[in-house]
């Protein structure tokens, strides 16, 4: 298991004065990637192979999201591999050890000179230390589009700011234009997220919609439909104060 501790600042803050869904995730990224760093031959490897992970799904359940100033402590842990693909816990307590916020999620190990995934060699995936998963109920990995008309809402131009270094969309970019199209009346509890394929600069995102009362979903698709990636908010509607 690996630890970081954080002090949430102002950057993170969102209109309604609650930490932004893309800073926890970027808090949970952080984390993430800080323990794969504290793992020698799996980095070793990375650099000799020009090699890496990439999330190919997200899920996150929000119990409380952190306040301004608040101390929060992450705990990230790996809890399965399989082949090419691993699974990972994350979550995020306040000082007294409640929980604020708990994540799971799939990586694969991808080839960056081709993006494409490959099984990484049983010593390396070895070198991944696996603990027990999180016993809350999750619901499925696939994020499954309802079988109806989407609404289109927009294009989006991907530009140098929401790429990362690995040349493509930051997955925390995926659902800051996702929730974009939220009413400001929907609380989110839950999201889900199933990223397919990376987003590039210069690449266009087409943004469609489906919604119900408790349920919004977003499809980032290229202008061919295929997904770029496939965003689930669960939550409830709020009365908004005038």
């Amino acid at each position: 298991m690996y630890e970081l501790e954080y002090n949430v600042g102002c950057s993170c803050m969102g209109l309604d004065g609650r930490v932004k869904i893309p800073a926890i995730l970027n808090f949970i990224q952080d984390c993430n990637f800080r323990h794969l760093e504290s793992i020698p031959k799996l980095m070793g490897y990375f650099h000799e192979t020009n090699s890496g992970m990439y999330v190919s799904f997200r899920e996150i359940v929000i119990n409380r999201r952190p306040m301004l100033n608040e101390d929060i402590v992450m705990r990230t842990w790996g809890c399965g591999m399989r082949s090419m693909y691993g699974n990972r816990n994350t979550v995020i307590y306040d000082k007294d050890d409640n929980i604020l916020v708990l994540s799971s999620e799939v990586g694969v190990f991808v080839d960056l000179s081709t993006g494409r995934p490959f099984r990484a060699p049983e010593d390396v995936a070895d070198a991944i230390p696996i603990e027990e998963p999180l016993t809350t109920a999750y619901l499925q990995r696939k994020v499954t589009l309802p079988k109806v008309n989407p609404v289109f809402r927009d294009e989006v131009l991907v530009r140098k700011y929401h790429c990362d270094h690995y040349g493509h969309m930051n997955n925390a970019k995926y659902e800051e234009i996702a929730e974009e199209y939220l009413s400001d009346s929907f609380d989110i509890a839950r999201v889900r997220m199933e990223y397919k394929k990376p987003a590039k600069r210069g690449d266009i995102i087409y943004v469609e919609t489906f919604e119900d009362d408790e349920i919004f979903m977003v499809n980032l698709a290229d202008k061919g439909g295929n997904s770029y990636a496939v965003i689930e908010f669960l939550g409830q509607r709020k009365e908004i104060e005038e």
